[in-house]
């Protein structure tokens, strides 16, 4: 007789080894033994766009660093990134970044949430990083959530909206107006709101206006101490803890738009009548879709998580998947009875991690962490703040459920079990302390800064401050202003280095250049002196360089002195023309030193041979001062490294006719009317030397030919009084 014994399903029992029973069970037939191993055919394809869409930003930016060889002025279009969008709606620049989102926020209206899955470096980044954790091993299970879904779009009406409604709802109701240049005004809010609720930007006075080339195409980025750890927390620790494209998911301020205009296109993956529900087109999603309940349900994927990638389409083992037009997500009805579409949704609600109202506990917690690491030293970049504040978030969940649960599995790891904290469960919550530790720290540093900024703008507004008034030699501050002055140092206490008290663990040139003008308006003039050296080891500007000697010289330092500590600051930062031309000419002034100012203008042009600011200096120093051998000597030189720069031709002109070369002035001229035929400065130049050779005919041609050119935009003065350099502040 058979030891086995039959079972009610067709199993059958058997004694095993150890005198136990084991039980053999039968395997239904089913897709997943009817199909092969489910495979995207498409993921090659799309890496390949992806890593295409890197080269041409690796282009880009080699074009803009290649781009000043032969005229040493840098220059290239606008960086092609959607957060560029952001200053076009706070400024009214278009740049290729607002014209790019654009066009992509058009392009879903059609086809659908395509521009993640094929053209986003982010989406690529945290493709490769999950790519990389299945080759280890790693599986990275998604978290899913109702409310924090809507992260995406809050982050997208504080980016792309709030500028707008602060200029024109705020500013006109609370504010008031200004005349920022003659004819041109702006509404702007009380001093002591901008802290808080950020500062309205001057708006073109003809509305939008083209500004598609820059000179510095790495300004709105971060440092490449900022770059490495953002990349690292936006693709590996947001899959690794949120799922694959997890940031995407819960932090990417794009989809906000992407997400309802989705819901809008007629073009969407959908499904035939050869659909067998193997789950393949599940599987292979990396949008963590559910691809196969939504074909089932509707007739076509409507969850506006599908970025398009294509990868269900071309793993469907029965080709039923296709990219067709048809009804739009929101016009498209469930097509199974009321009955299994309740079923569907329960069971979708099953899948989610949270209850509702933990979830709105934790949207909130997310939304104060996003402020908390957002100020924290203030160099976090909002979309790195987003990244940490999402993982972080998931850690407060589950150490949540460490408290809460008997047992307790994180991501990969048992953290609890049988009610006993594990050792990689004290290590996951030592972590997540350690991180609140510093979104507290990054929230004390942010209100001290915001507090602070609210009382330094209210004091900079009074009529008793005033650059000429503060830095005069017999200068005595009224008591108001500076006990007022005294109050907000203290206030801005929290966030001085941590070797002066404070606890930061960063220098900030936006302190310590407010720092210098609250101890000038103190009347502490030799603190204002020590913050203003640091200011300029951080940020060196010329305007800081020349404001240093001045209060060295209104403290009794001699001239020597303050003149030597301009020069030690020039020898360690040769780019500061404007602090050089300030010694230079104060060298000539006071007491003819025509040869120490020329050394200074020697060594730069040592220092800085391309750079077209430095040698425009030096030449038109040495014009000044009669210098002309030594003018057309640099200029000659300069020409040759820079041949395509207006104006080094210009100023070579300028030496050769200072040195009685007038061919070879005009004709320098004309190369520069060749480089620039839109110029009007060269014709001018020429049409004078024509004139004083009495050649009236050619001079009034070519005035004439100047008249109809570009007229020369002079560059508009600064309208503060007294605020520190646009660096050192970071205003």
């Amino acid at each position: 007789m058979s030891s086995e014994r039959p079972t009610c399903d067709g199993a059958s029992k058997s004694p095993d080894a150890s005198g136990g029973t084991s039980i053999s069970l039968p395997v239904l037939p089913s897709a997943r033994a009817t199909h092969a191993k489910p495979k995207s055919k498409m993921g090659p394809w799309r890496a390949a766009v992806l890593v295409g869409v890197h080269l041409l930003i690796i282009a880009h930016v080699v074009q803009w660093l290649l781009s000043g060889m032969s005229d040493g002025e840098r220059s290239t279009l606008s960086p092609i990134e959607p957060s560029e969008a952001m200053f076009t709606l706070e400024s009214g620049l278009i740049n290729a970044g607002f014209i790019m989102f654009s066009v992509a926020i058009l392009s879903t209206l059609i086809f659908g949430r395509w521009f993640c899955g094929w053209a986003c470096h982010v989406v690529a980044l945290q493709d490769l990083c999950g790519w990389m954790m299945k080759k280890m091993g790693v599986h990275p299970k998604p978290w899913r959530s109702r409310l924090l879904l809507w992260a995406p779009t809050l982050l997208a009406l504080y980016m792309f909206v709030w500028p707008t409604f602060r200029r024109e709802v705020l500013a006109r109701v609370f504010g008031e107006q200004i005349e920022i240049t003659p004819g041109v005004r702006r509404w702007v809010l009380p001093p002591e709101w901008s802290s808080w609720l950020g500062e309205v930007r001057p708006w073109p006075a003809q509305g939008f206006e083209p500004h598609l080339i820059v000179e510095n195409f790495w300004a709105t980025f971060p440092d490449w101490y900022i770059a490495i750890p953002f990349l690292l927390i936006c693709g590996f620790a947001c899959v690794y803890f949120l799922g694959s494209k997890g940031f995407c998911t819960y932090g990417c301020p794009y989809g906000g738009f992407f997400t309802p205009v989705d819901r809008l296109a007629p073009v969407r993956i959908r499904v035939t009548d050869a659909c067998d529900q193997c789950g393949h087109c599940t599987a292979v999603c990396t949008s963590n879709v559910r691809v196969s309940e939504e074909v089932r349900d509707f007739g076509a994927v409507v969850d506006p998580g599908c970025m398009k990638c294509m990868d269900c389409v071309s793993a469907c083992p029965t080709n039923a998947l296709y990219v067709g037009i048809g009804a739009p997500a929101v016009l498209t009805k469930p097509r199974v009875s009321a009955d299994k579409m309740a079923e569907s949704n329960r069971k979708r609600d099953a899948r989610y991690d949270m209850t509702l109202r933990h979830e709105l506990v934790l949207l909130l917690v997310g939304i104060v962490l996003v402020g908390a690491y957002r100020g924290l030293y203030g160099s976090v970049p909002l979309l790195m703040a987003v990244g940490i504040a999402g993982v972080v978030t998931y850690m407060i969940h589950v150490c949540v459920k460490l408290w809460r649960d008997t047992h307790v599995r994180g991501p990969f790891w048992q953290l609890k079990k049988s009610g006993r904290l594990t050792a990689k469960g004290l290590g996951f919550a030592l972590a997540t302390l350690i991180l609140l530790l510093f979104a507290a720290h990054g929230l004390v540093m942010d209100i001290a800064d915001r507090l602070g900024s609210a009382r330094y703008t209210h004091l900079m507004a009074r009529a008793t401050v005033t650059r000429e008034i503060v830095l005069a030699p017999g200068y005595t501050p009224a008591w108001a202003d500076r006990d007022d002055a005294l109050a907000t140092l203290a206030t801005f206490k929290p966030i001085l280095p941590v070797s002066q008290g404070g606890v930061n663990f960063t220098r900030s040139g936006k302190l310590f250049a407010r720092m210098t003008w609250l101890h000038i308006i103190a009347g502490q003039r030799e603190e204002a002196i020590k913050s203003l050296r640091t200011l300029i080891e951080i940020s060196p500007a010329d305007r800081d360089v020349i404001l240093l000697a001045q209060i060295m010289s209104a403290s009794g330092a001699t001239d020597a002195e303050f003149e030597g500590e301009v020069e030690r600051t020039l020898a360690l930062n040769p780019q500061l023309e404007g602090a050089r031309r300030w010694l230079a000419m104060r060298y000539v002034a006071i007491g003819g030193r025509v040869d120490n100012a020329a050394a200074l203008y020697a060594a730069a042009e040592k220092a800085l041979p391309r750079d077209v600011r430095t040698l425009l200096g030096a030449i038109e120093f040495n014009l000044a001062v009669g210098r002309a051998p030594e003018a057309l000597r640099i200029a000659t030189e300069a020409a040759a490294r820079l041949p395509k720069s207006v104006r080094i031709r210009m100023d070579l002109a300028s030496a050769q006719v200072a040195s009685g070369k007038f061919d070879d002035a005009m004709t320098s001229l004309r190369i520069a009317s060749k480089l620039d035929p839109d110029a009007p400065e060269p014709l001018n130049m020429l049409a004078d030397i024509h004139e004083s050779r009495r050649e009236l005919k050619e001079s009034s041609a070519l005035r004439d030919q100047a008249a109809k050119l570009r007229p020369s935009v002079p560059v508009p003065a600064s309208t503060n009084e007294i605020a520190p350099s646009a660096t050192g502040s970071g205003e």
